[in-house]
């Protein structure tokens, strides 16, 4: 049997052999982010503090070189080697940590996408540094070289270590917003 360890909290969950850190966590009522459980979205990533693991298969657009360098694994895939695997995950009380928004951040438009008829996607990447989000929240989407009024999307996508998001846009016939993403954005 492993000890799965978080930190900061100190909290500890015994894993059975065989199971995934993320399945440890589950079975153990903790809620960490997950999305596709394969190793391809990322959306699992946790630093790991102490201990060894064994990695899996997993795409290096979720998981680049860099941060397995740098001790990060995907929790989806991950199955402790050594006797204690601590992770950095939650907060002092094991609670999932949350990501302060970031204000005004400037993204480009890299692709627009017509659905259907009624529904544009737009695909936004931030200039700098990427966005950190937790899937369901949402953004204010605005131009303010044309003094567009803000309104409010949900992302439609996983978190990606490009920071790309994804909105999926309905027009509406009264909305200023709306048409000028599918009349005015290519």
């Amino acid at each position: 049997m492993t000890t799965i360890r978080l930190s900061p909290s100190g909290k500890e969950v015994e894993a059975k052999s065989g199971e995934t850190v993320l399945e440890t966590l589950e079975n153990a009522g903790y809620a960490l982010p997950n999305n596709c459980r394969a190793g391809a979205c990322g959306e699992c990533k946790v630093k790991v503090l102490e201990g060894e693991f064994d990695q899996g298969l997993v795409m290096d657009m979720a998981l680049s070189q860099e941060e397995r360098a740098e001790g990060f694994g995907l929790m989806c895939m991950c199955k402790p080697l050594s006797s204690t695997l601590e992770i950095d995950w939650g907060t002092d009380d094991a609670m999932p940590k949350l990501f302060p928004p970031k204000e005004n951040v400037r993204c480009m438009i890299v692709d627009r996408i017509e659905r259907t008829p009624r529904i544009a996607e737009i695909r936004l990447r931030p200039v700098g540094e990427a966005i950190r989000f937790w899937p369901g929240q949402y953004v204010s989407l605005t131009d303010t070289t044309r003094s567009v009024t803000p309104r409010s999307y949900s992302i439609a996508n996983a978190p990606r270590p490009d920071g790309e998001i994804i909105l999926q846009i309905t027009r509406v016939p009264e909305g200023e917003t709306s048409n000028w993403v599918h009349d005015e954005v290519h």
